[in-house]
């Protein structure tokens, strides 16, 4: 037996989506992002995917540290649109889909929906994890997207 869930959260960056959406689909930056990813490998491209990762993760289970290695494929890339997947056994998927929306005021609005399936054992402890992660992955990829924003509006400046 298996359990599915999903969360949602959203990040509100100054910049643009052209600033976003390379730190979502370029893993081997997310060793510097991501709260439990202590190393990122790139793996030949998988058949239906744009890029393939293992990647591996350092976890606890109380006072028991831990890692953790799974597939992580990136699906869909677009100006607007960012989908990866990734696969851990036991039967563990997690999907993400992030929607990117320049805005007026000269922000970028990332909406990530993260939708985790997982054997109901597992399910509790992986998907507590999953948000935990994904709770500082979004205030690292905020403050990443306004530094890459303002190198690039400093390089722009710089040139004229």
């Amino acid at each position: 037996m298996s359990r599915t869930r999903s969360f949602s959260y959203d990040i509100v960056a100054a910049g643009h989506a052209h600033d976003a959406w390379p730190l979502l689909t370029e893993y081997s930056k997310h060793a510097a992002l991501h709260p439990f990813i202590v190393n990122v490998e790139k793996l030949p491209t998988a058949d239906g995917s744009l890029r393939s990762y293992r990647i591996t993760d350092r976890l606890r289970l109380g006072p028991i540290p831990f890692r953790v290695r799974y597939l992580t494929d990136v699906l869909e890339v677009d100006a607007a649109r960012v989908v990866t997947v990734a696969r851990q056994r036991p039967r563990t998927i997690v999907k993400n889909e992030t929607e990117l929306v320049d805005e007026a005021d000269g922000t970028v609005h990332a909406r990530t929906t993260v939708t985790m399936t997982a054997p109901l054992l597992l399910f509790g402890y992986a998907f507590r994890q999953l948000r935990i992660a994904h709770e500082g992955l979004a205030v690292r990829l905020r403050e990443e997207i306004e530094r890459v924003a303002r190198e690039g509006a400093e390089g722009g400046d710089q040139a004229a």
